[in-house]
This record gives C-alpha cells, sequence and structure tokens, in this order.
C-alpha cells in the first residue's frame, strides 16, 4: 500500500513539473517586496480613514440637524480619535505612517467642520490626557474608555479636555451639541446599499463608492435616518409579529382540521407583514429625509438625479416595483418635494415634513386592516 502511494505521489509530481511555467523572470528583491507591501497596507488605510471620516462628517451635519424628529436623543463633539492600539499588529506599521504622531494615547485624527470640537478649538494631532478631570488610559482599550469617560455627558453640557499639543499641554472646554443618538456603521461590501436598524445607519463601501458627492451621501443618510425616527424598523417588526400571529391561528385552525401546515402560514403571513407598506415606507423615507438634509444646509437642487444614476446601477428598478418604489417614481416625488422645501424656505415656513391630518390616521386605523401605518 505505501509503495503504491510513494509511486502515485512521485508520478503527481512528475506531472506538476512537467506543467511548470517556462519563462526566465527577473528576479524578486525581499526587501522591495516588503516596502511594496507597506506602500498598499498605506493606501488600504488612507481609504479606510478617508470613508469613516466623509461619513463621520455627513453625519455630524444630518445627525444634529435632525435633532428635533429624533426619539433617541444624543449628542456630537465632531472629532474622531484613535490609539495605536486600535489597529491589527500588521496594520501597525503604515498606521503609524499615515497617521504621524500616533501611539498608544487617544489621539484626534479628524474634526468635523463646525463642529463643537472645531468651534473649541481642537486640532488634528492633538493627544488627549483628561476628560473632566478624569486622565484617559493609554494602551489597549484607551479609545474604548476615552467613550466611556464621553459616556456621562448631556446635550448642551461643557465638557473640559485637556491635551497636548506638540510640547505643550492645554485645557479646552468643549460644548457637547444636541444631535440624534444614531451610530455610524461601514461594511466592506462591494454592493451598492445602506440600511438602518432603529439604533444605527450603515453604509456598504459600495455605497460610498456611488455617492460622489457629500450631498448624494447625506440624501441616503438622511433617508436612513428618517427609517430611524419614524419608527418604520418598529412599525414593520410588529407588523411581522401581527402577520405571523394570524398565521399561527390558522395553522391552529388547520391542525383542529387534520391538517399539519408545519407553521407554513404562520411564517407567510409573518413575512407578508414585515413587507406591508414597505413602498410607503421607503417613499416617507424620501420625503422626510429630503426636509434633514435641507435642514443641514446642504443642496437638495440635484437629489432626483442621484435616482437617475441609481437607475443607470440597477435598470430593473426602473420598471419594476419590489420592496421599494421604482425609481422613475422616487424622481418625480422627490422634485415634489423640492418644489415644497423651497417654498417653505422662501417663505420662512418651519422645515418639517407635512403630517396627515388626524381623522385621515383614525380612519386608516378603522378600516379593518390588520397592519397599521406607524404614528
Amino acid at each position: 500500500m505505501k509503495l503504491r502511494l510513494g509511486m502515485a505521489a512521485a508520478l503527481l509530481a512528475a506531472s506538476v513539473t512537467a506543467c511548470a511555467p517556462t519563462t526566465q523572470r527577473p528576479g524578486v528583491d525581499s526587501a522591495a517586496v516588503k516596502a511594496e507591501e507597506l506602500e498598499q497596507l498605506k493606501l488600504a488605510l488612507r481609504q479606510d480613514l478617508d470613508d469613516a471620516r466623509r461619513v463621520y462628517r455627513v453625519s455630524n451635519r444630518i445627525g444634529t440637524a435632525a435633532y428635533d424628529f429624533c426619539d433617541r436623543k444624543g449628542w456630537r463633539m465632531g472629532f474622531l480619535a484613535y490609539s495605536l492600539v486600535d489597529f491589527p499588529e500588521a496594520q501597525k506599521p503604515a498606521a503609524q505612517a499615515v497617521i504621524p504622531g500616533l501611539n498608544n494615547t487617544p489621539m484626534v485624527t479628524f474634526v468635523s467642520p463646525d463642529s463643537a470640537a472645531e468651534k473649541a478649538g481642537l486640532k488634528p494631532g492633538d493627544q488627549i490626557l483628561k476628560v473632566a478631570g478624569k486622565e484617559t488610559p493609554a494602551g489597549s482599550g484607551a479609545v474604548k474608555a476615552l467613550a466611556e469617560l464621553l459616556a456621562g455627558v448631556k446635550a448642551s453640557d461643557s465638557v473640559m479636555m485637556s491635551v497636548r499639543r506638540g510640547d505643550a499641554t492645554m485645557d479646552i472646554p468643549m460644548v457637547a451639541a444636541p444631535a440624534c443618538d444614531y451610530r455610524w456603521a461601514i461594511e466592506k461590501k462591494p454592493e451598492i446599499n445602506a440600511f438602518a436598524d432603529g439604533e444605527r445607519v450603515v453604509f456598504t463601501t459600495g455605497m460610498l463608492r456611488f455617492a460622489q458627492s457629500d450631498e448624494e451621501l447625506a440624501l441616503v443618510m438622511g433617508h436612513e435616518y428618517a427609517h430611524n425616527f419614524r419608527g418604520h424598523i418598529a412599525a414593520k417588526r410588529g407588523n411581522a409579529v401581527a402577520g405571523q400571529v394570524v398565521g399561527t391561528i390558522l395553522d391552529i385552525l388547520a391542525a383542529a382540521g387534520g391538517v399539519n401546515t408545519g407553521g407554513a402560514m404562520g411564517n407567510a403571513l409573518g413575512q407578508v407583514g414585515g413587507g406591508a407598506f414597505s413602498q410607503d415606507f421607503e417613499s416617507e423615507a424620501d420625503y422626510a429625509g429630503l426636509y434633514v438634509m435641507a435642514r443641514a444646509g446642504y443642496s437638495i437642487d440635484d437629489a432626483p438625479n442621484f435616482w437617475r444614476r441609481m437607475a443607470v446601477a440597477n435598470p430593473n428598478g426602473i420598471t419594476h416595483a419590489t420592496s421599494h418604489p421604482a425609481t422613475p417614481d422616487r424622481f418625480i416625488a422627490l422634485s415634489a418635494a423640492i418644489r415644497e422645501i423651497k417654498d417653505k424656505q422662501a417663505s420662512g415656513a418651519p422645515l418639517q415634513p407635512n403630517e396627515k391630518p388626524k381623522e385621515v390616521l383614525s380612519d386608516s386605523a378603522a378600516d379593518g386592516s390588520l397592519l397599521n401605518l406607524p404614528h
């Protein structure tokens, strides 16, 4: 047996050798390869940092502009901080090259324009030593510890931060700006997508590449914020539960009649319930999100053209409306919303979405439907 295996291995080695490349290529210097590895790691890290800064920059403006609408109210200081230990071991040399001065003490790497941090005078490169008189730990978990030191802050609170800038140490008082308490995240996926879950707003890198300007990113972010503050996520979950309850009752009735459905009706109606009003939710998020975008001071004029570009990226969405409205519907609806917002801006009226009259909402709630629109 061992002899046969040895012969087979020898034959395989001979056949693989016979198929080897035959060109004589220049030799590769290992030091040059290592240097190129560092360059590529630096490029990848710069892209990651640029993405984070861009999302945070837009999130800072949208979050503060939507404050009046949000049920989850919080605050923003308007800066990003990192320490060396936040990066994997393989990325540490690239991190130190891309972020000069980075060490184990949390360091400000980005200050959002017009933020509380910028107004207070905080600058990239400042190393954060204390928050409200409490020392910021260095080393592992330093940035998390910094977040915990800030956890007790409330909107409009004044917080004293001690920082080291070059050789000098200074105290900088900052006032926490009121903002929606929705966290942001980036997923490294090529799909053009963004979503909200009631607590966060998440963007794929595919969406960040597709959204060509801060205005386009603000349009998407305002839309996802609106899903959160209009209660769409909770409403869809409630509709799914309601559908599943009805389906389960039907399953029980079927079982009483001798038919075992295996819970099929509960599962099916749960899915139907979860998808109820999906297009209406998306249209409302487009509408309310555009108001947030305008309140944040972004130009809304080109917002409809985003959906023209989306139509090019996904032609099926032009004629087929599924969980989302078709792209032509969204283009026309956004154009009408822009006219409405501009009329309010011209007249000095408050920039807030129009609400249905209470009697209309009462009629829709009393029409016998199981699944109703959220408040």
